[in-house]
């Protein structure tokens, strides 16, 4: 008797020229768990579909509907989440009949309202999902209701539930393997030590954090450069050096496992030193992405993410000989001033001037549904064609007039391509239109 099958989609969308495919760790290490529950699993990734209409729904739906399975599985973010729904409304109107279960990001911010506004999602799982996905497997789509972790129709909701504690298992690579992603990702721990405001990432790990044996780490390292020949490897945590000590731990034991491994990783300056970056560097360290978030000290205390705006940014020219910097900036805060606005351009200024191989990128803030900034400010949200955050909308083909209609009606669901309204936040983006950061100034 074969086993049962179940299809897992990553629906990332491929940027267009110069995209750099990485693997979801997400969608994987699910993958994983469900071959545990005894499934025979199907992997597909749509950012690997480059055409012209991939935003539209309707090429999503044919993706998505390409392959006859009992139980569909879609990891998604939030930039994805107005696409998804109208795919998944196309989907069942041509006939899929399987189980739809969304993941991920963007659903687990919004699952309550994903399942209640809009038919044919059977299930949202919420936080991790290998534990949920696998008891999820096991029994009656009647019964997912009652299972930790999921979000059904039915009108209950997710139980609390533990999240960490648990062994993490290790992702199914050898499903991404036959796919040529650009960058492979690998995880060291769980959830973030830290609760910026602005993230969801606090909302969905309650503030917890676990940091994973580093046998198992250096297991999956190893598996990746003698198994599939991976030799760059993205650590994808978002506290990776919230322990300096232990970051230089996993790094000198990446060299041990194969002297050849060049590794990037997301960092925090106000952890780090000049000199535990170099110790990096020394380790195989070619890259780090840091964010600054702001330059404004004022605002980021306000935030309750208080930083050394200096001691950063000395950290990032220590090193800009030796390793690549990208380091993003936010502007568009609910309360952020315009002295606080010019204060964050004068250090993406003084930042790009360092080195060539220092990378400025300076985003609109998306206003992410489930962060605790977007719940406290949600009355200033507005929805305005054009204006919404690059960090969420990458081209003008992202948001077609249907697509955009569905954004419009439900802020509560899609708030990602909604931006914070004050009097200040137009004039920052005049501005930024006359200095030509968001392309061709205004109409004379």
């Amino acid at each position: 008797m074969k086993p049962a099958r179940i299809r897992i989609v990553n629906l990332v969308v491929n940027s267009g020229p110069g995209h750099v495919s990485s693997t979801p760790l997400g969608a994987l290490t699910v993958a994983a768990a469900a071959r545990g529950a005894g499934f025979d699993v199907i992997f597909d990734d749509y950012q690997f579909v480059p055409t012209a209409d991939r935003w539209e729904p309707s090429a999503m739906a044919g993706f998505l509907g390409s392959c006859d399975v009992p139980i569909l599985g879609i990891s998604a973010y939030e930039h994805v989440l107005p696409h998804l729904v109208m795919a998944i409304r196309e989907l069942r109107a041509g006939g899929f009949e399987g189980a739809i279960i969304l993941g991920g990001p963007g659903p687990s911010s919004v699952a309550d309202h994903l399942v209640a506004r809009f038919p044919g999602i059977d299930a949202v799982v919420t936080g991790e999902g290998e534990e949920p996905i696998q008891r999820l497997l096991k029994v009656p789509k009647d019964r997912w209701a009652l299972i930790e972790g999921v979000v059904t129709p039915t009108g209950a909701t997710s139980r609390p539930r533990r999240r960490m504690g648990r062994p993490v298992l290790s992702p199914a690579y050898d499903l991404a393997s036959r796919l040529g992603y650009d960058r492979f990702y690998l995880s060291t721990s769980r959830g973030c030590p830290y609760s910026c405001p602005y993230c969801t990432v606090p909302s969905q790990w309650g503030g917890e954090f676990s940091q994973r044996p580093t046998e198992d780490v250096l297991s999956d390292v190893r598996y990746l450069r003698q198994e599939l020949g991976i030799r760059t490897i993205h650590i994808a945590d978002d506290g990776f050096a919230a322990s300096p000590r232990r970051a230089r731990q996993i790094a000198s034991a990446l060299r041990e496992v194969s002297s050849d491994i060049e590794w990037t990783s997301y960092v925090n300056l106000n952890r780090v030193s000049s000199d535990d970056l170099h110790a990096l560097a020394d380790q195989g360290c070619i890259g780090v992405f840091a964010g600054f978030e702001s330059g404004s000290e004022a605002l980021l205390n306000r935030l309750g993410r208080p930083a050394d705006i200096r001691k950063m940014a000395t950290a990032v020219s220590a090193v800009c000989d030796r390793v690549w910097t990208d380091c993003s900036l936010i502007w568009g805060y609910p309360d952020e001033s315009m002295e606080d606005f010019r204060q964050t351009l004068m250090t993406a200024v003084w930042l790009s001037e360092l080195s060539d191989k220092v990378q400025v990128r300076l985003f609109q803030l998306a206003p992410l549904a489930s962060a605790a900034l977007t719940k406290r400010s949600f009355d200033s949200l507005r929805f305005v064609r054009g204006e919404t955050s690059a960090f969420t909308q990458t081209t003008p083909e992202q948001l077609p007039g249907h697509v955009a209609d569905l954004v419009a009606e439900h802020p509560e669901v899609f708030s990602a391509y909604y931006r914070f309204y004050t009097p200040e936040a137009v004039r920052k983006r005049e501005l930024l239109h006359r200095m030509y950061i968001l392309g061709r100034g205004p109409e004379r």
